[in-house]
């Protein structure tokens, strides 16, 4: 007889090929803006963003329909926002109804303090336009529109953590996080901000440093749910699994629909058959919710499935949460396919490079490739040397990279280079490291290598290569919504996209040959010692036994393989994707 577990992901399995209830399954979706990011973990919630929608739309309940402590708690959220003139109404019916409430005088005259009128007059009427453009993802003119609050309001916290969101949804991470901090530093006891500033740190790699902010805003929060959620995310980081494991449960049984953290837990958490959590996240399924939110239980009971080995229904799940998010991002191949040509046509004639500096900077090597194809594990292995610091998957070439090629120059200029390379340097050292080597494992940075050569010549670029087959279902089954990651929801589009990318390296090749060092995934498996030591000599470093022990080293890992790089190198891996063969349809090309 089944177990309950095996049939509920019979059941849903079977449900979701068809229509969740209540939704058409062929409406085009959008992804909601209620979350600062969704990386492979979800990131900070815009927690006060539908209070601000609602206070927006009704105004601030009136104290007389509202218990005295329950008006004293809106009162303090809307100080909390930096919304004084609101809280001042709450006050002012409160001494109404009973004038002799000496808590609400007290709170009437401190807001007469020089600190506090300084915010007087801000409303979050005014940030509504801010607020309709981000959540029809228009950032940019909503960061015009949130820069301008800040210059008539920079005492109000509310405005410098909205800047912060805004700041990040265009990858801008530096600005965000001193953004994050003003308002701490003006409001200290800003939950809100608190969260945002934790989360943003823990997809820059430094989640040792977002913990202590996410455990210090737990009780600052009426619900901390989205503190316990991230505190996850840090844990998971530093791999900490079962701890993060605890931090996920709280999440969830705060907020028991939480669908995000429901998904974040299945990634540190190996489930057996009639586990409670199936039937739960099953019934979940069958409800009627945002489309992003039932891709993030199907990817979570799709992980379930894996575990008690019910791997048609598991692929099942991955079908239904991948063309959920197939259809909330439109995407196509047809974008990347004339970037990637663009490129190719820049560096037809590649530029003289820039003269080898000696700054006293920090030198990059730069690990890249396709996602899921152990850029993670490389990095984690030159992480373990003495003289490296591994940064993780760093924004800051795509940024300084962007504006040069988006400027549709024919020809590169020196000047062009040498902005590229202040830039991304600048960005370097402002992460505060003292090693002199640093790894950048970002790896859609494939895409730049002809700028890495051009503008940062001293740089070494390791390539990691893996079995295409492996590689695309690795990024299938993964809950994948970075920046630029879009080809993922879909088979063909992953395929098309693997093509593209294989393309663009041989270019690579042909244009730099004997500068980009192919590493083999499969080979760095089965043969460790020899492959390592080939890695440590080409990156220019003297050997440490060390590397061989990567799975020793303590360091926070903000990637989906933060698990894997805990454990000692083991083969197989590239294997798994067999048991769906007769699933995988247009992966199948790459397979020859």
């Amino acid at each position: 007889m089944a177990s309950e577990g095996v049939a509920r992901c019979d059941a849903l399995a079977c449900h979701l090929t068809g229509q969740i209830r209540g939704r058409d399954d062929d409406r085009p979706c959008r992804i909601q803006s209620g979350q600062i990011r969704t990386s492979h973990t979800a990131g900070a919630s815009l927690n006060w963003y539908s209070d601000v929608i609602s206070t927006i739309r009704d105004g601030p309940m009136s104290s007389k329909t509202l218990s005295v402590d329950k008006a004293f708690r809106q009162a303090k959220t809307l100080m909390r926002k930096g919304e004084v003139e609101g809280a001042r109404s709450l006050y002012q019916e409160i001494l109404e109804r009973y004038p002799q409430n000496a808590r609400a005088q007290e709170a009437l005259d401190a807001l007469e303090q020089p600190q506090v009128r300084m915010r007087g007059g801000f409303t979050v009427e005014k940030a509504k336009d801010a607020l309709a453009l981000l959540d029809q993802g228009k950032f940019e003119e909503a960061l015009i529109h949130a820069r301008a609050l800040m210059e008539a309001f920079p005492q109000v916290p509310f405005v410098h953590n909205l800047t912060g969101i805004l700041l990040e949804k265009q990858g801008d991470s530096d600005g965000a996080v001193d953004s994050y901090r003003k308002a701490i530093e003006i409001n200290p006891h800003f939950g809100e901000a608190y969260i945002n500033l934790g989360e943003a740190l823990n997809q820059r790699g430094q989640a040792d440093l977002a913990l202590p902010l996410l455990k210090e805003a737990v009780p600052l929060m009426d619900d901390p749910t989205m503190a316990w959620n991230n505190m996850g995310n840090s844990l998971l980081h530093l791999g900490r699994l079962s701890e993060a494991a605890e931090a996920y449960e709280k999440a969830v049984a705060l907020r028991p629909r939480f669908a995000a953290a429901y998904r974040n837990l299945s990634m540190v958490k190996k489930f057996v058959p009639n586990d409670p959590i199936i039937a739960t996240i099953g019934a979940m399924l069958q409800e009627k919710m945002p489309p992003e939110d039932h891709a993030h239980l199907a990817f979570a009971l799709a992980k379930a499935c894996e575990d008690i080995g019910e791997n048609n229904h598991a692929f099942d799940l991955l079908a239904h949460g991948n063309r959920l998010m197939k259809q909330i991002t439109g995407y196509t191949t047809e974008k990347d396919s004339k970037v990637f040509a663009k490129i190719k046509q820049f560096f037809a004639e590649p530029p003289p490079p820039l003269p080898v500096q000696e700054d006293g900077g920090p030198r990059p090597i730069f690990v890249l490739g396709m996602a899921r194809s152990g850029t993670s594990l490389v990095e984690q292995i030159l992480a373990s040397h003495s003289h490296v610091f591994g940064g993780g998957e760093l924004p800051a070439l795509g940024k300084a990279v962007l504006p040069v090629m988006n400027a549709e120059q024919k020809d590169f200029d020196r000047a062009a280079l040498e902005k590229i390379r202040s830039s991304y340097l600048g960005a370097l050292k402002n992460l505060g490291q003292s090693s002199p080597v640093i790894v950048d494992k970002r790896p859609l940075n494939f895409r730049w290598i002809g700028y890495i050569m051009a503008a940062l010549p001293e740089a070494t670029v390791i390539h990691t290569r893996r079995n295409p087959m492996a590689t695309g279902w690795s990024i299938y089954k993964q809950f994948f919504p970075a920046p630029g990651m879009s080809f993922c929801w879909d088979l063909a589009d992953i395929a098309a996209y693997t093509e593209l990318y294989e393309d663009l390296m041989a270019f690579w090749h042909e244009k730099y040959p004997g500068r980009i060092h192919d590493l083999q995934y499969e080979a760095l498996t089965e043969n460790q010692e020899d492959e390592t030591r080939k890695l440590i000599a080409h990156c220019g470093l003297a050997w440490e036994d060390g590397c061989l022990e990567f799975h020793r080293t303590r360091r926070a890992v903000a990637t989906a393989s933060a698990a894997q790089v805990r454990k000692k190198m083991y083969t197989g891996s590239s294997e798994a994707w067999r048991k769906y063969e007769d699933r995988l349809g247009p992966l199948l090309s790459l397979a020859g």
